[in-house]
């Protein structure tokens, strides 16, 4: 039969495992946001430039300058027009879905660190408690060694 002081030590053993894992979930997460935060910030600068080019391009189309497009026709204009505002539309939505997702993962990335700190606290928290459990022992283990 365990006694209450050895169920106590084996529940703060069992809690302590379970927080290491929690610590280590925690910590693959912060890892592999990083990651992606990286890959998703690589491609902000395509989604820029393809921003920028469908800009340029919808300027050429409207404009009357040297760089301006020639049409046959009214109905020719007209299509270009619509295409190239549809193509600035395609390239804004894209950089604005780029940029949110940074964000998003900067604050996964944030959870994660928040979560990483909490498991290291709990898990110190958990480890002072086993060691004052253990000073009764050590005080009894004193006491007998200074009366022998």
């Amino acid at each position: 039969m365990t006694t209450p002081a050895t169920a106590y030590r084996h529940r703060l053993a069992r809690h302590l495992a379970e927080v290491e894992n929690w610590l280590l979930g925690a910590q693959l997460d912060a890892r592999e946001f990083e990651r992606q935060i990286a890959r998703a910030e690589r491609t902000l600068p395509n989604a820029f430039n393809q921003c920028e080019a469908a800009v340029a391009s919808g300027r050429a189309v409207l404009g009357d300058g040297p760089d301006s497009v020639s049409f046959r026709s009214d109905l020719d204009r007209q299509v270009a027009t619509c295409e190239a505002v549809m193509r600035i539309r395609v390239a804004k939505t894209n950089l604005d879905v780029a940029r949110q997702a940074v964000d998003i993962l900067k604050a996964k990335r944030a959870n994660a660190q928040t979560t990483l700190l909490q498991a290291q606290a709990l898990k110190k928290r958990i480890q002072l408690a086993m060691q004052a459990d253990e000073l009764p022992c050590v005080a009894d283990e004193l006491e007998v060694l200074l009366e022998g």
